[in-house]
């Protein structure tokens, strides 16, 4: 595997959540994650109760890359 800048990786990873054209979007997505890549999401009850009121702040992420540097696995624990 390649050395990985973890900050260049947070960068990109953030930035793919946010871009609002479809293609573009599609593009980061296809340059970070693995074909196969998978994001698994484990949202607390309290999460999941505020949701559609709140922004939720805070977190636990963890990514496992591939032998390539991209995502293979995405553990989201929001509110952890």
């Amino acid at each position: 595997m390649s050395k990985i800048d973890p900050q260049h990786l947070a960068d990109r990873y953030m930035a793919q959540w946010t871009l609002s054209e479809a293609a573009e979007r599609r593009a980061a997505i296809e340059r970070l994650w693995a074909e196969d890549g998978t994001h698994i999401l484990h949202p607390p009850a309290e999460i999941k109760e505020i949701a559609a009121d709140s922004v939720v702040v805070g977190g636990l992420e963890i990514l496992m890359l591939d032998d390539d540097g991209r995502i293979k696995t995405d553990y989201m624990a929001p509110g952890a």
